[in-house]
């Protein structure tokens, strides 16, 4: 991964185990390339280990250095296509138009529509289950203005763990601190949401952005929308990579 905005990159490397010889070789490496700041050492036996600086900041919007810079890590996801992913939180926030109301954000990864949602929200609950992307979106929150955040603190909350799972632990609960949201966006996986219609029902949910990456799962999901009693107004593509059979799609759905 590169950054322009620094004029430096990290690296994902994958090992089938990380050895003290693993870790050796890939510091020799950052000392022999001044320009790679740092490295993610992964493999199945443990957790992610960070040498050097791994942690990148690129301007939010490109070119658009007033709006904030966010932080990324090459073994969190992140959009490649970094001004069609401008464009396709654009897209995502004009459908959504959630003018002073509170959000759910459901796979929120490293905080690519938290801010924005932020912006415009009254306050986001914000979902995510991977530790080191929600590790990123916390420090881009703590930022503030300086990553695109408002300045108005506790507007955001996170939340780790399974979001389809919280979810529905929302939707369980009683009384007058229950939590209750009319707008929410998922930004989920490859794999998709199944059953995020039910689930976003039981929480009072009447206006919903579904951004995909995958045609197959995004219309198996809108299916159940449907069937959960939500109608779907607009599917936006965006042409994230051009001459790919890979496209992104931004669905608004109501109930």
């Amino acid at each position: 991964e590169w950054s322009e905005h620094e004029g430096r990159g990290s690296a994902a490397l994958r090992f089938a185990q990380v050895t003290a010889s693993t870790r050796s070789r890939t510091e020799a490496l950052l000392v022999r390339l001044p320009a790679l700041a740092g490295a993610v050492l992964l493999s199945d036996e443990g957790p992610p280990i960070a040498l050097g600086e791994p942690v990148l900041r690129h301007e939010r919007r490109p070119g658009e250095a007033a709006a904030g810079l966010v932080r990324s890590r090459p073994d969190a996801f992140a959009q490649a296509n970094r001004k069609a992913n401008a464009h396709l939180v654009e897209t995502a926030l004009a459908m959504l138009a959630p003018a002073g109301e509170a959000v759910l954000e459901l796979f929120c990864g490293a905080g690519n529509f938290t801010a924005p949602l932020a912006a415009l929200g009254s306050s986001v609950h914000a979902v995510e289950v991977q530790g080191p992307a929600l590790d990123l979106a916390r420090a881009d929150a703590a930022a503030g203005p300086a990553a695109g955040y408002p300045e108005a603190a506790g507007k955001v909350r996170f939340f780790a763990g399974d979001a389809l799972g919280l979810a529905r632990a929302f939707g369980r609960e009683t009384g007058a601190s229950a939590r209750r949201f009319r707008t929410a966006l998922l930004d989920p996986p490859r794999e998709g949401a199944r059953g995020a219609g039910q689930a976003l029902l039981e929480l009072g949910v009447e206006r919903v952005v579904y951004v995909s990456c995958d045609p197959a799962t995004l219309a198996r999901d809108l299916r159940g929308f449907v069937d959960a009693g939500f109608a779907i107004r607009a599917v936006q593509p965006v042409d994230m990579f051009p001459q790919t059979h890979h496209v992104e799609a931004v669905a608004l759905l109501e109930r």
